[in-house]
């Protein structure tokens, strides 16, 4: 199931059956005048919810919402999927070892669609690929990692899976790593593994820039956030299995460039 809830004061919070298995990801898209979920799950398949009119008096409700997309993605759980920053495309990564890109701009009918069929298909991990992220500014770059701790960077303008590949960071980690993303910039990633370490890397010169050991338990997620008014400090938000939040500061100009 997916829990959808009004931003509000007295919000108000439904649970809507989208899947036959486990829902491994949710992410909303970066238009908000079309409000689309995707999701990701178990029963390998990738769906697109349309919900701006789930709160509508004259709607059934979102437990009555229909997908608008529904593709089987891939030969086993699909861990992630997410959107590239203007939406025309869509990521997926799996426990097949694969890494799928999805057209948004083909049109059915009236309306806006993705294919059934995949765009490029990146094979590049020798390992269950857990978790992507796309480059925010353009979105032409995509960052994979996987359970065996390493890191690839692909550019997804490119259909050969191995001329696809940009960059490629062996052994990132020492365990699986189980969130990755991309600095506002694009300029740097912060990975984070089970092993409770965090690492941020510079994608434009390809290497190690900060190993911070946070937690003593896996680190689940990860982001950033950059402190409002202060150029010279970011800040990486980090959530351990153990239920902590950790923010760390870090005091660097090169961070922020």
């Amino acid at each position: 199931t997916v829990r959808l809830c009004k931003a509000s004061v007295n919000s108000s919070c439904v649970e809507v059956k989208v899947h036959m298995g486990a829902v491994r990801s949710v992410n909303y898209n970066k238009d908000p005048s079309s409000q689309h979920i995707l999701t990701a799950s178990d029963d390998k398949t990738i769906k697109l919810w349309n919900v701006s009119k789930a709160w509508s008096h004259k709607s059934t409700g979102p437990s009555k919402l229909k997908y608008s997309w529904c593709v089987r993605a891939h030969n086993n759980w699909v861990r992630q999927a997410k959107f590239c920053p203007n939406d025309s495309l869509i990521a997926s990564c799996s426990d097949d070892k694969t890494v799928r890109i999805w057209d948004c701009n083909h049109h059915g009918g009236n309306k806006a669609t993705p294919k059934r069929e995949a765009l490029r298909t990146f094979s590049g991990h020798e390992a269950p690929v857990l978790c992507l992220d796309f480059e925010p500014t353009l979105g032409h770059s995509l960052v994979t990692a996987d359970t065996k701790g390493i890191i690839n960077l692909y550019d997804v303008r490119v259909d050969d899976s191995k001329a696809g590949l940009v960059q490629h960071y062996n052994q990132a980690h020492v365990d699986s790593i189980k969130s990755i993303c991309f600095h506002p910039s694009g300029n740097y990633a912060l990975s984070a593994c089970r092993d409770g370490s965090m690492r941020i890397w510079d994608v434009r010169e390809g290497r190690l820039l900060y190993s911070v050991f946070a937690h003593k338990k896996s680190v689940n997620d990860c982001a950033f956030h950059l402190m409002v008014n202060i150029s010279s400090v970011a800040v990486v938000m980090a959530w351990s299995c153990a239920g902590v939040l950790d923010l760390l500061l870090i005091h660097s100009q090169t961070i922020m460039t």
